[in-house]
């Protein structure tokens, strides 16, 4: 099979697996808001952020690097697994000498979820199951993992929702990732190309600092400042605002994610995909044109989305305990659209091996996320938080472009503006009509009102302005496919 034809079909079907998850979420999320707190998702935001911070002594890009590699050999792959193994046990060590200074200022149930969360990452997908993950990935067998996925993610639901029924308050988000990650992991290992032998397995020195030298040292730092720019912001609202507004921000953020985790699917097939284009600059170009015009066609058109039908949502699917959330899901708007963008050019600079590059812009991201959101914070609360996140993903999109246009030819007209345009008429089309006048109709026939004319709208501009590219792009992915 080509490789044009894995990628395509590997996005086919992480497409399908995310559509069924984003319905088995939606539901699941909406009941387990319904059934807890704002404070429950703080504790739990910081007990997470708390956790994040400890394993980012794991998070070296090994997973990363051996995709990166080629043809990487038995002992590079044992290699790997080691070195995730080890890390991971120093992370649970950390945790637990640690705790006791979190406990010094915040409260016992926040120090208890995150020694919880370390004990468990032992078996995620950067502990354990990170070798066998990081081959699936590798042969773009995506059909095996979107399997895997839906299970862990349809038990790991069930099981939080049942755990909220029965009066488990935050315990019900922990068990819930426990779940997902254990299923995860199960599942991996018996799909996995690379079976563990405990008789054969060993550790090759020069495979570990190949790792750790040439690759790992950068793609640790791209990860430490990536976590910086997209969490830290929950710290600070945590500690200078408040566990319950963080609650309301940590809402807010996850419904901002929801784009991303539809476009992370093509992220996720475009790295192996741009590692093994990586010296081929015209198909490398075209790739990129391909995956980063969907991403902003469809990232355009699920922030208007956002923007505009966020109060409606929430009040009917989530209740009016939660109204808080809204005015910071519509100034997310601009990370919920920069976000996958960074992400995928990206995955394009570290599979051309420009991790590097891509480590001192993260590092500049951690510096304005440490001297310009805290003054925001402090300012205008969990406002200012949402704002600052949004403008420093834009500044990561407009450098990381800079740097790739030495190895990729960036066309911004054909990949921004059509998109654009139907977003500027979407957005002045429901402003006509939803601004100067009071709707004392059903508020789901106003909610699906809204968002028939925004689709409408955007659709329409798109194919009139570029129609028949769009068509043509449509044919050539089905020709890949079905192999025409």
């Amino acid at each position: 099979m080509s490789l044009a034809k894995k990628a395509v079909q590997g996005g086919l079907y992480l497409t399908i697996n995310y559509f069924v998850l984003f319905v088995l979420g939606f539901v699941s999320n909406i009941i387990l808001a319904r059934l807890l707190i704002p404070e429950h998702y703080g504790i739990f935001a910081l007990g997470l952020f708390f956790f994040d911070i400890v394993q980012r002594i794991r998070l070296f890009g090994f997973k990363s690097a051996l995709i990166h590699k080629k043809e990487p050999s038995p002992d590079e792959i044992s290699t790997h697994f080691l070195l995730h193994f080890i890390f991971s046990v120093v992370v649970i060590l950390v945790s637990l000498l640690v705790s006791p200074l979190i406990s010094i200022k915040y409260d016992r149930a926040i120090v208890d979820v995150f020694l919880v969360l370390a004990l468990i990452s032992l078996f995620d997908n950067e502990g354990l199951g990170a070798t066998p993950s990081a081959l699936l990935e590798k042969e773009l067998r995506y059909r095996e993992f979107s399997l895997i996925n839906f299970l862990a993610f349809f038990l790991s639901a069930f099981a939080a929702i049942v755990s909220a029924l029965a009066g488990m308050g935050v315990w019900s988000l922990v068990i819930q990732r426990a779940t997902f990650n254990l299923v995860l992991f199960i599942g991996c290992w018996l799909v996995s190309p690379w079976k563990l032998s405990l008789r054969k397995i060993r550790l090759n020195r020069g495979a570990a600092r190949w790792f750790l030298r040439e690759q790992g040292v950068f793609l640790w730092i791209v990860g430490l400042m990536g976590y910086v720019v997209l969490s830290f912001d929950d710290f600070l609202v945590g500690t200078l605002v408040g566990v319950t507004a963080l609650g309301f921000y940590s809402m807010a953020y996850n419904i901002s994610k929801m784009p991303l985790g539809f476009l992370s699917n093509f992220i996720q097939v475009a790295f192996p995909t741009y590692s093994k284009l990586q010296d081929d600059k015209e198909r490398l170009s075209f790739a990129y044109d391909l995956t980063n015009g969907f991403l902003v066609r469809f990232g355009f058109l699920a922030s208007i989305m956002l923007l505009f039908v966020a109060k409606e949502a929430v009040i009917l699917l989530l209740g009016e305990k939660w109204l808080p959330s809204v005015i910071l899901i519509q100034l997310l708007v601009l990370y919920s659209l920069m976000r996958p963008l960074q992400d995928a050019m990206g995955s394009v600079s570290t599979a051309l091996g420009k991790v590097r590059e891509y480590s001192h812009l993260s590092i500049l991201q951690g510096i304005l996320m440490f001297t310009l959101t805290p003054v925001m914070t402090y300012f205008y609360q969990a406002k200012g938080a949402a704002i600052s996140v949004g403008l420093i993903v834009l500044l990561g999109v407009v450098l990381l472009q800079r740097s790739l246009r030495e190895r990729i030819e960036i066309n911004n007209f054909r990949i921004y503006l059509y998109p654009g345009v139907a977003a500027l008429a979407s957005s002045l089309a429901y402003l006509g009509v939803f601004l100067n006048y009071e709707f004392t109709l059903n508020l789901w026939f106003v909610l699906f009102s809204k968002i028939g004319l925004l689709l409408l709208v955007y659709l329409s501009v798109l194919f009139l302005l570029e129609g028949r590219v769009l068509v043509a792009r449509f044919r050539y992915l089905l020709s890949v496919v079905y192999g025409k």
